[in-house]
């Protein structure tokens, strides 16, 4: 069986380094597994800033409960004739429970008997298998269904990534999406989104000034026809120098200003739109007009149906007597009505 139970003691369990959810600069070199023991540390220390408090404070209450089992996959590492494990999906809660152990053995807290029973013989569910490939699957399902499409999502970039570790090992679009409960368009483009991300974090002006934040910015320069033809999108990089550091600048905040131009989709869609204009994208191409410099742009259709609505609330408001004419209040509803149709259907 690929995946069986087992019990193992809290000792035996080794924590992730390379977990996803503690890459915070996205492109960090793995550590390789000869280094899990020493970096034990160092990564506990991350996941105490991943608010495990709480689930600290639930172990000690409530014990340790097994229903949502711990995941692990087999280690080369050993000691004292005892396998290692590393933990696949349960970091969080590993961590809170090492930390008990800890404080229990350096007599800091007292705990339960039952709590020290467990401390010997936590039960897991292990991924038996010693194919690199297929541990990757397996693991990759799990994390999908909880931190992809799952309740516990991922950051968007973290998700990307394990796309991209499953790319790497040959699977296809419609593999990976299988796996992590996705359809085959999101998957591409998710991919897509985390080589453009890569590219601008090795950039060697602006990839300093580049977070995970902006992941979600340049996603919506990667489907929208006029930024692709504008950046020379070519499937993996953007590929015009110049625009894009165009685009990289208005990303990321410029000395002395308080924030970037670009600092949430609503404005990297309203970038979008201003290179649908000819006029407007040759000026931002310069690098000498900012996008906030621009006149305003025309209100889309969301916006007029809005506006529209309000405007028939408004007359549905009025009394009687503030419009003598039926035959206008009459006509200014039909007007109404007719342009929301038509600009429901997509009309400008």
């Amino acid at each position: 069986m690929d995946i069986i139970n087992k019990s193992v003691s809290v000792k035996q369990l080794l924590l992730d380094p390379n977990n996803f959810r503690l890459d915070y600069q996205i492109t960090e070199d793995e550590i390789t597994e000869d280094k899990f023991i020493d970096s034990q540390e160092e990564t506990l220390l991350k996941l105490e800033d991943e608010n495990i408090e709480e689930i600290r404070q639930s172990i000690l209450d409530n014990g340790f409960i097994e229903i949502d089992r711990i995941v692990v996959k087999k280690s080369s590492l050993h000691t004292d004739d005892l396998p290692y494990y590393i933990v696949v999906e349960g970091n969080r809660r590993t961590a809170a429970l090492k930390t008990i152990y800890d404080d229990h053995s350096k007599n800091k807290i007292n705990v339960s008997p039952e709590l020290k029973v467990q401390f010997e013989a936590i039960n897991v569910c292990l991924i038996n298998s010693d194919d690199e490939e297929k541990v990757l699957t397996l693991s990759a399902s799990l994390m999908g269904i909880r931190h992809v499409s799952g309740p516990k999502k991922w950051k968007g970039v973290q998700a990307a990534k394990l796309i991209n570790r499953l790319k790497e090992y040959g699977k296809n679009f419609q593999e990976i999406g299988n796996l992590l409960g996705i359809d085959k368009a999101d998957t591409e483009r998710r991919y897509e989104g985390f080589l453009a991300f890569c590219q601008m974090k090795n950039d060697p002006i602006f990839g300093d000034k580049c977070n995970y934040n902006h992941y979600a910015l340049l996603l919506e320069f990667i489907p929208n026809k006029y930024s692709k033809d504008w950046l020379h999108w070519d499937g993996d990089k953007f590929d015009n120098e110049i625009t894009r550091n165009v685009l990289y600048t208005h990303l990321t905040k410029a000395q002395g200003k308080k924030r970037p131009e670009i600092n949430n989709t609503t404005e990297a869609r309203n970038f979008n739109r201003y290179l649908a204009i000819p006029e407007y994208a040759a000026k931002l191409a310069t690098g000498e007009v900012q996008m906030s410099e621009l006149p305003d742009l025309p209100k889309d259709n969301a916006s007029k149906i809005s506006y529209l609505t309000k405007f028939n609330s408004f007359l549905q408001k009025l009394e009687p007597e503030a419009i003598q004419e039926e035959e206008l209040n009459t006509l200014l509803n039909e007007i109404s009505k007719t342009l929301m149709t038509k600009l429901s259907q997509g009309g400008e």
